[in-house]
């Protein structure tokens, strides 16, 4: 076991993450069964991220991402992975035309992404993701897999790659007259436990680890966009910067420029188009 998290996230929003989780896992610890249970009675029968109308569905991800669901995670900006599976999977059965992915996140754990990023690619219902603010990270990484790709003039875009932060408090245990022991099969186990300073074979591993990460996340993204992973390197893609407007148009991270409301238009024709030509089959059409 590692002690560590392997995070695909912009720069500067990693404390974020471990911020909002540790504050998730405080609300949930504070919570008796009965109140963890009557929660759970709260949740509505369709997902609060999901909203349906004339045959298009417009699904919300906002926030860090996460593999864990909890009920609290729309209270402290986080979005899970199984919860933007079900609201697809809720949009599907009600015979809607198109999905639109509303991005706003920075992105967020390695944990469940491809899972999740996987079910969007296999959908026959066509896809949209759109971002007014940020798709970044793992946030791009599920947004790569839908048919189109659109943001507006001042979206930011990218940050593709992967981090992993290890934190060192040998010197603080220490300073408090603490000296941990460690015992363990191999000298790469544990690596990244916080108690030790990380040897030399550590730090290599885990920059092996991180690049073996990456380098899935590299090939993801050149399938789906179609770019030679040589132009992503020389593109500046996989240098894990963020790309703005125009910038990610270039570089061909995104289709189109365009604004909620066009995205929204374009949703609208290939919905007509996909129900109609559907139309006597199994799908089923519902208007909200």
């Amino acid at each position: 076991m590692n002690d560590y998290e392997v995070l695909a996230i912009a720069n500067s929003h990693e404390e974020a993450y471990f911020e909002i989780q540790a504050n998730i896992t405080a609300k949930v610890m504070s919570l008796t069964p009965e109140m963890l249970a009557a929660k759970e009675d709260e949740e509505e029968e369709q997902s609060y991220l999901l909203a349906v109308n004339d045959g298009v569905a417009v699904i919300d991800v906002s926030g860090v991402l996460t593999d864990r669901y909890s009920f609290w995670n729309r209270y402290f900006s986080a979005v899970s992975y199984p919860e933007i599976a079900e609201a697809t999977q809720q949009a599907a059965a009600q015979g809607v035309g198109c999905i639109v992915y509303n991005y706003n996140t920075p992105g967020g754990s390695v944990r469940g992404m491809y899972d999740c990023a996987s079910m969007i690619s296999s959908l026959k219902i066509p896809t949209l993701s759109f971002t007014g603010s940020m798709m970044a990270s793992a946030g791009y990484f599920l947004g790569s897999q839908s048919k189109y790709i659109y943001a507006d003039a001042f979206a930011e875009v990218g940050s593709i790659g992967v981090v992993i932060k290890c934190y060192d408090r040998s010197k603080m245990l220490k300073d408090m007259g603490i000296k941990p022991e460690r015992f363990r099969s191999g000298d790469l186990k544990a690596s990244g436990d916080p108690d030790f300073s990380l040897t030399e074979k550590e730090r290599k591993h885990i920059q092996e680890q991180m690049m073996t990460y990456a380098g899935k996340f590299y090939n993801i993204v050149s399938d789906a966009r179609g770019i030679p992973l040589p132009v992503l390197e020389s593109s500046g893609i996989t240098s894990g910067r963020t790309f703005i407007g125009d910038e990610a148009l270039r570089v061909n991270l995104v289709d189109s420029m365009k604004s909620f409301n066009q995205t929204m238009l374009k949703a609208y024709s290939l919905a007509k188009n996909y129900i109609d030509k559907n139309r006597g089959s199994s799908l089923s059409y519902v208007r909200n």
